[in-house]
């Protein structure tokens, strides 16, 4: 009797085990999937347009990363601060990148992007990102158009970490025009 007792629970106990396994499997994944993500900055010196040619694909990498990454606010933990450090090295590149580019010329028009007055060097960047990736993937760049994409990347971005960036009443009025098809018609009026 105590034999079959033993067999018994020790089906039991791999049939735990298995799914014991399987679950921290599944777990391990999801969490290592999870994780911030990261870039890895090139090792770039621009002083010239052309030096610009070779980095654009790493270019719209960094603004991918940036608009998949939140900015944090105060970083508590190694992990955070290491994420942080990354993310605002990341927007030097791309600000770098925008000085020295002939393929776009950013007009940093405050009557149009009205939000770059409240002085938040993550819209500012992200706009440029917009109006950058853009130029970058249609091969034009105009202002119109550049407005509009860098607002459009603006208001995403705005959209995802607005918990983290804070209300911000000049984006939630582009929000609105954006809504009532009403957007590209304000940005005409303003260039």
């Amino acid at each position: 009797m105590k034999l079959k007792k033993m067999k018994k629970n020790t089906k039991i106990f791999t049939l735990g085990l298995t799914k014991t396994f399987i679950l921290s499997a599944v777990l391990l994944v999801f969490c290592n999937n999870a994780k911030a993500q990261t870039f890895e900055l090139p090792k770039y010196e621009i002083k010239t347009a052309k030096d610009c040619e070779a980095l654009e694909p790493k270019v719209l990498e960094a603004i991918d990363y940036l608009m998949n990454t939140p900015p944090i606010k105060k970083p508590l933990t190694l992990e955070e601060i290491n994420q942080e450090r990354n993310r605002l090295n990341t927007l030097l590149f791309i600000m770098s990148f925008a000085e020295s580019t002939d393929k776009c010329m950013i007009d940093l028009n405050y009557k149009v992007a009205t939000f770059l007055k409240s002085k938040n060097y993550n819209i500012l960047v992200i706009f440029a990102s917009g109006w950058i990736k853009n130029a970058l993937t249609t091969n034009t760049d105009n202002k119109l158009v550049g407005n509009m994409a860098g607002i459009e990347m603006v208001i995403d971005y705005y959209g995802k970490y607005k918990d983290i960036l804070g209300k911000n009443k000049e984006i939630e009025k582009y929000i609105k025009l954006q809504n009532e098809g009403k957007l590209e018609e304000f940005i005409k009026s303003k260039i």
